[in-house]
């Protein structure tokens, strides 16, 4: 018995080809004729539609296996480089670690998992360090570049006649040289970097170890505290510049200062110790003075931080160069506030009369400060009566 197959006829496309390049509408009129190519006498051509066949089930299954041998090539060919790169970590870990050993000294850097946390939550890093990266260092006294009694010489020099000119960093009674020795060497060391002659032998080291300290423990290790800030307070104010265009060295340094004030928390502490508003105060005032003095803007503002500050101090008793801190700082407040209205008259349209009403402004503002500064000095001990 023979079985008959039909084959279904093979499609095709609705509009011949003259119509399709034509862009025109095309009719059937025959089976293979359409009534535009009959009118035009045009051969009229219909063309098949493009057969598209399904993909089988054998064509898939060829496509997973080819996609399973590269898997299966790829990790091949990773665990050759893993087994290569442990064999050259095994070669070069000897000499790694008697590197180490040799620097065991120094503390290590955050590791690669808490850069990792600190790049990816930069408000939850690693705490900056409050322990000193020199700390096994010995002092200058101990390494014999000035004697005990000259420290001593040193330090009760800068009581007497430094910290009037600069009372932002003054020492307790506690704090001698000998203290400090053992306690705060970076501060000593800004203190004699700054009291000693500039013809001193020593003086060069002294200026090296000062540098050293900065960049190691603040820069490096980002170590942060009130010593350190009161040491830089103290090398920023009688910084001995070298010969460099706009000093980028000491706006650095400044810049380490207000960066300082910031991580030690003393712009929003709710209660601040002496020396800590001291310090505050005294990088503001700093801060202002070196950077408008150069032409830069300011990065310290003056707040009611400052206010509270300046307004506790004036009260204050335990030093009597406390009382002088308050006028210094009122004025350079009072200059900054000078340029402030300087730049907002030049973006105004205000005319004269802004500036007569500024002027009269800043000089009621100036009489204020003049009287409490008059006040001030006529109650000022002389020289000798000044003790830290």
């Amino acid at each position: 018995m023979m079985i008959s197959s039909t084959i279904p006829p093979i499609a095709k496309r609705r509009a011949c080809v003259v119509c399709t390049a034509a862009k025109a509408k095309c009719t059937p009129q025959t089976a293979n004729l359409c009534q535009r190519c009959a009118r035009l006498g045009k051969a009229c051509t219909y063309l098949n539609m493009p057969q598209t066949k399904r993909r089988h089930k054998n064509g898939q299954n060829r496509r997973i296996e080819e996609l399973e041998a590269k898997v299966h090539q790829l990790t091949s060919e990773l665990a050759r480089f893993t087994q290569m790169n442990n064999q050259t970590s095994s070669s070069v870990s000897k000499s790694v670690q008697s590197q180490n050993i040799a620097h065991s000294s120094e503390p290590d850097p955050p590791g690669d998992a808490d850069l990792l946390v600190v790049a990816e939550y930069s408000s939850h890093g690693v705490e900056p360090s409050t322990t000193s990266a020199l700390a096994h260092q010995a002092s200058i006294v101990d390494q014999g570049l000035i004697t005990r009694e000259e420290a001593k010489y040193l330090v009760d020099e800068f009581c007497t006649n430094f910290v009037p000119k600069f009372p932002f960093a003054v020492l307790s009674r506690n704090e001698t040289a000998a203290h400090l020795k053992d306690k705060a060497p970076f501060l000593l060391l800004c203190i004699v970097g700054v009291v000693m002659h500039t013809e001193h032998h020593a003086r060069k080291t002294i200026m090296e170890e000062i540098m050293k300290h900065i960049s190691v423990r603040v820069v490096t290790h980002s170590e942060r505290s009130l010593m350190l800030l009161r040491g830089l307070l103290i090398h920023c104010a009688w910084y001995r510049y070298p010969a460099l265009k706009n000093h980028p060295q000491l706006l650095l340094l400044v810049q380490l200062c207000v960066s300082m004030v910031y991580d030690l928390g003393l712009h929003k502490k709710c209660e601040l110790k002496d020396d800590e508003k001291r310090a505050l105060l005294g990088t503001y005032w700093l801060s202002v003075g070196i950077f408008s003095g150069l032409g830069r803007p300011a990065v310290m503002k003056h707040n009611s931080r400052i206010d509270s500050c300046i307004e506790q101090m004036s009260n204050s008793t335990e030093h009597a160069s406390d009382r002088w801190l308050v006028s210094i700082v009122q004025l350079q407040s009072f200059l900054a506030r000078i340029d402030e209205s300087y730049e907002a008259i030049k973006g105004s349209r205000g005319g004269t009369m802004l500036v007569i009403a500024t002027r009269n402004s800043l000089q009621r503002q100036l009489q204020s400060i003049t009287a409490s500064i008059e006040q001030v000095l006529a109650s000022w001990p002389t020289p000798t009566g000044i003790l830290c």
